[in-house]
């Protein structure tokens, strides 16, 4: 699978960098000018800027945003802008899945069993996939309308995030994260596109070499033998 970056190679798990002469940690697969950040209270993982899907969001080098997290606020990369797509994996087994069957990518990890992975998905939907078995909760493909808690912020709970994988960010398209996860998505129809992921898919012959001069029986062709 193709792992396409989408910055320079000097990137970094969280080190000190200064914008705008504000020294803060921000990874620099995250430095992108066409990302957008919300502001999260300290120690919190939901927004408290009203509108903060259409207006109330920040580039990576907004001084609202950095001031912020130098106070020791947390903040969380919004989904949609730039393509953007967070998966929420809450579980062992959407863990698993994502590291057999995805391309490597930017990973943050809150604690065991708690893995946040960016992608870049340029065909997204509009809303949130939710990830659910027996009415249990494992996860969630998000898009538009929703953020992910960034790297060096501190969860309600006290654990911190921190990366795990410190690598580009990874291009899936959305049939390949729903085929990966399909048996915990509601209602999931295996497309044509999902085809491809299933089964290797044998090609025609005749797509391949001139069969004109060869004689066919059943479904095989024939030629004549060399000596």
């Amino acid at each position: 699978m193709l792992c396409l970056p989408h910055f320079d190679k000097d990137f970094f798990t969280p080190n000190e960098k200064k914008f705008e002469g504000v020294s803060v940690n921000m990874p620099k697969q995250l430095q992108q000018e066409n990302f957008r950040f919300v502001l999260l209270n300290p120690k919190e993982k939901i927004p408290f800027e009203l509108d903060w899907q259409k207006t109330r969001n920040y580039k990576y080098n907004d001084p609202k945003l950095l001031h912020h997290i130098k106070n020791g606020g947390n903040y969380g990369s919004v989904g949609g802008y730039r393509n953007l797509t967070n998966l929420d994996c809450d579980s062992k087994i959407t863990i698993d899945l994502a590291e057999e069957f995805l391309p490597e990518t930017f990973t943050v990890e809150r604690k065991e069993g708690k893995r946040g992975y960016r992608f870049i998905c340029k065909d997204q939907p509009k809303q949130k996939i939710k990830l659910i078995k027996d009415k249990k909760d494992l996860g969630e493909i998000q898009t538009f309308k929703n953020q992910m808690v960034a790297p060096t912020c501190i969860h309600p709970d006290g654990d911190i995030y921190k990366v795990v994988k410190n690598v580009a960010i990874a291009e899936v398209s959305i049939e390949q994260l729903k085929f990966v996860f399909k048996d915990f998505i509601k209602n999931f129809k295996n497309s044509q596109t999902n085809k491809q992921f299933e089964t290797k898919e044998t090609i025609p012959i005749t797509d391949v070499i001139n069969v004109s001069s060869l004689k066919q029986q059943g479904s095989e062709y024939f030629g004549e033998h060399p000596i």
